[in-house]
């Protein structure tokens, strides 16, 4: 049997889904981010938490570290300062002219997110590229944010931390 939660993209509900979870007493839980995997994990020690992906598991707390887990923890992490600028190098490989790229970003403002960013600049600063961030905070501001970017002349768009994108239209 497979139960379904979604906190819709109000993260400060992923909490009470999680502890909804334990109280059911399932087998395994999977989240889709690092966001709701460390809200499973501050509901139990004991059901493995499989996290389809996450920004820094280490950072987040969700690992001890990527070679040594640990806990009751898995998946994928998606954050390093190398995988920051392989992303670029590859978009400067498919792109050769490319000189401004766009971060897309949902709003949120997490300590991952802001490392995120900081090591995509970081990387774009490296390589020569100039580097602007946009932010969508609700799937109804993408078209705005699109808009945004194509007036700043971005000629290639990343997406960083966007849950939005996953929820299910209205």
């Amino acid at each position: 049997m497979i139960d379904v939660r979604s906190a819709e993209g109000e993260l400060d509900r992923l909490p009470e889904l999680a502890a909804d979870l334990v109280r059911h007493k399932v087998d395994l839980i999977v989240t889709e981010t690092g966001s709701a995997a460390v809200a499973a994990k501050k509901a139990t020690q004991t059901i493995p938490i499989v996290m389809m992906g996450s920004g820094d598991a280490v950072r987040q707390g969700l690992a001890m570290s990527l070679a040594r887990p640990g806990g009751n923890v898995t998946g994928l992490t998606m954050i390093s300062p190398e995988l920051s600028r392989k992303r670029l190098e590859l978009l400067r490989e498919l792109l050769p002219k490319l000189s401004h790229v766009g971060v897309l970003s949902c709003g949120f403002r997490s300590p991952v997110a802001e490392q995120e960013w900081a090591e995509t600049k970081s990387a774009g600063d490296a390589l020569g590229l100039r580097v602007s961030r946009f932010e969508a905070h609700r799937r109804q501001d993408l078209a705005t944010t699109f808009a945004l970017a194509v007036t700043q002349q971005v000629q290639a768009l990343l997406g960083s931390i966007v849950p939005i994108l996953s929820q299910a239209p209205p």
